[in-house]
């Protein structure tokens, strides 16, 4: 099903991409023509959730699991020229697994929650006529999060708390459809680009068992896990003169 909403969300995205390149005509006159001068606003939302009971996973067997993942964003824009707009993203994100397995023959149990903040400068260029259009935003992203979990193994307990940074450059296609010329339901999909992270952990508070993570990755995958749905208002309406 992720790979057939992928496919689904690239080919619409490709297909209007590649409808609005044909057509010639200027839409300058246009109440959904994206002026320079203009302001929008887009708040969006995503979800991840699993329920899991006696599935077999690679090298464990999961007995109970409950994954809930969550995230909100808020994205302001200023349209510095016509159908191109810089700005900014603010995201919080939340996650929580609860999961009961067999590995090794032993039965363990984990907890964990996390929460995080992301602070993203962007740019978009939109392109396309009338009510549909498409966007690429190019963020600069700049995050924090923090994750506390507690694992179970027979007569063991570990707590291990953990903090990460995070900054990177990354890609995030969307669709825009106008309902009408100040509001526009939006759909887009962040694809990885280049990212660092730097992580430090420590088992029961215990700073001699502290451990320091540093990597760099390069990915341009897509992950449909990222899919945001929202509404973007486009203030500082555009009529026609009559």
């Amino acid at each position: 099903m992720k790979k057939i909403n992928k496919v689904l969300f690239l080919g619409v995205f490709f297909l209007i991409a590649g409808y609005s390149s044909l057509l010639a005509q200027s839409e300058t006159d246009s109440i959904y023509f994206l002026r320079k001068g203009r302001l929008f606003i887009s708040p969006t939302f995503s979800v991840n959730n699993r329920i899991a009971e006696n599935e077999d996973q690679l090298l464990r067997f999961v007995e109970d699991q409950y994954k809930l993942n969550w995230d909100v964003d808020i994205n302001v824009g200023y349209f510095i020229k016509d159908n191109f707009s810089a700005g900014a993203q603010l995201s919080y994100e939340s996650s929580r697994e609860e999961i009961k397995y067999v590995a090794d023959s032993k039965e363990i149990e984990e907890n964990s929650y996390g929460r995080g903040i992301t602070f993203s400068p962007n740019i978009r260029n939109y392109f396309g006529l009338g009510k549909f259009k498409i966007f690429n935003q190019t963020n600069i992203d700049f995050s924090y999060g923090e994750e506390l979990k507690r694992v179970y193994k027979e007569d063991d307990e570990d707590k291990i708390r953990s903090t990460e940074i995070n900054y990177g450059i990354s890609i995030q296609p969307g669709l825009a459809f106008f309902v009408s010329d100040l509001v526009a339901v939006e759909a887009s999909l962040k694809l990885l680009g280049w990212e660092s992270s730097y992580k430090v952990s420590t088992i029961n508070d215990n700073e001699e068992e502290k451990s320091i993570v540093q990597k760099n990755d390069v990915n341009f995958s897509v992950d449909i896990l990222t899919l945001h749905i929202g509404i973007g208002i486009y203030l500082d309406q555009i009529k026609k003169n009559k």
